[in-house]
């Protein structure tokens, strides 16, 4: 029997990377069953389980607010916050 071609990474995800870098020039990586894991691993990520990638987010945060610097003990305190101090009050980020 002949594989389908319509297959979810046919239809669904190659589909959206495809525009989403067209229209909004966002790279896309497929990184299944490819992926390795560690903090200098290719997406930055710990495990399988955790879905923000930390490593990018807080890069694009300081780079988005230049002004804004800080780390332990300095005025400003910690920035970006980290992402397991907003787990207990996302709301601390406003």
């Amino acid at each position: 029997m002949t594989p389908s071609p319509y297959t979810e990474d046919s239809l669904v995800q190659q589909t959206t990377a495809d525009y989403l870098e067209q229209q909004l020039g966002w790279e896309s990586l497929y990184a299944h069953n490819c992926e390795d894991f560690g903090t200098e691993s290719l997406l930055g990520r710990r495990d399988d389980r955790e879905v923000v990638l930390t490593r990018t987010l807080r890069a694009k945060l300081i780079e988005l607010n230049p002004g804004r610097r800080g780390g332990e003990g300095e005025v400003g305190g910690d920035f970006p916050p980290r992402l397991s101090s907003l787990s207990k009050n996302p709301l601390s980020i406003l």
